[in-house]
Parts: structure tokens; sequence; C-alpha cells
């Protein structure tokens, strides 16, 4: 006699998953104010924890203020590539607020196919400017944060399998990118088939 398969089986993530270029999107019973109806963009993921940013908070700030490291004819350059950018500066995560980081994308030919494959970096504002001045970069897509947030070995993945705290999706360069910040969150669980007050309900009768 065959014995019946468990389809309630746990689903155990680990490092090796690779869960670098998802979105965690907060499920709606968050009570810290940080993590209520955030959208997080994982961009690194290994074995010594996970590395990511809040696209969906943004502060008061206007990019201008940074960006004055650059001559003119530098920030011409780098807003006649553009094709998406936030005004303003995003609150991307408690770890290391009193500096700035950059998320953006730019584009890279393939001298072989001369197919052109773009690429999401991070790095810290700094480091960016010296990249940026250094070599002919043509980016796309930008994003300015004040800090990052961080997860310990193991600690995502526990948090993504007990599903209590996020769900996951691929990352979609639209969203990340184009949708306007305050919608990003019901877009991403509209995208879901969610509805926020379906996952509260839900939540009422755990």
């Amino acid at each position: 006699m065959n014995k019946k398969k468990n389809s309630n089986k746990k689903i155990i993530l680990n490092y090796k998953s690779k869960l670098n270029n998802f979105f965690l999107v907060s499920m709606p019973f968050m009570e810290d104010h940080i993590f209520n109806d955030a959208v997080i963009y994982i961009y690194k993921h290994d074995k010594d924890g996970a590395l990511g940013i809040i696209i969906n908070k943004i502060t008061n700030i206007n990019i201008e203020i940074l960006l004055n490291n650059f001559k003119q004819e530098e920030k011409d350059k780098i807003f006649a590539n553009l094709k998406s950018i936030n005004n303003f500066i995003m609150f991307g995560g408690i770890v290391k607020t009193e500096k700035s980081f950059i998320l953006y994308t730019k584009k890279k030919k393939n001298p072989k196919t001369l197919k052109i494959k773009k690429k999401i970096i991070f790095l810290e504002y700094d480091t960016f400017v010296e990249k940026y001045k250094h070599n002919n970069l043509k980016i796309e897509n930008l994003i300015i944060t004040f800090g990052y947030l961080k997860w310990g070995p193991g600690q995502l993945e526990r948090e993504i399998s007990n599903k209590v705290a996020w769900i996951l999706m691929r990352e979609d360069e639209d969203l990340l990118f184009k949708t306007p910040v305050k919608k990003r969150y019901k877009k991403l669980l509209s995208t879901l088939g969610i509805k926020k007050i379906f996952l509260s309900n839900v939540y009422d009768e755990i």
C-alpha cells in the first residue's frame, strides 16, 4: 500500500535558495511602522545573510542635495540617459541611516551578440560618485536611499518560512523603478491577486 504524500509539508529555505532579486511584501498586521505596508528589494542573499532596501517609503529630502557633488555637465549626462528617477531620497532601512546608497541599472553590450543586458547594482554613494566619474556609465534607472536592511545567517529564511511576516515575489523592474512610490505596495498585492483587506481578515481568523 502506498503511503499518502503530505501536501502540507513545510517549505524549507536556505541561502542556496538565492533570494536576491526578489521582493518581500509585508503582511498588513506588522505593527512596526518601518515595515508596515513595506515593499523590500533583496539585492544580496548568501550564507552570511541578506541585504535589501525598502523601495516604497520616501523622505522629504530632494536628490539635488546629493547630486551637488557632480558638476553641471556630469548631472546633465546622468539625467540624459535616465528613464526613471525619484526626485526625493528614499528611506531604505535602519542600517547606516547616516549614509546614502545608490541602486541603479546600466546598459551593457555583449560584444558577441550585440544584445543589451541590464544589471541592477547597489553601491554606497561615495563609491558610486568615484565609479561614475572614472567610467562612462550609461545609467537608465536610479534610486537614492538613506540606509538599508540586513538579516543575519538564516534569519530571513526563517521569517519567510513561518509565513507570518512576508510574501515573496520575483523582482519586477517596472515596479522597482517606474511605478509611483506610493502605489507600489498595492500594485504588488494586485499582481498577486490579493487585497489587503483579505489578508487582514485571514489574520483575524488565525
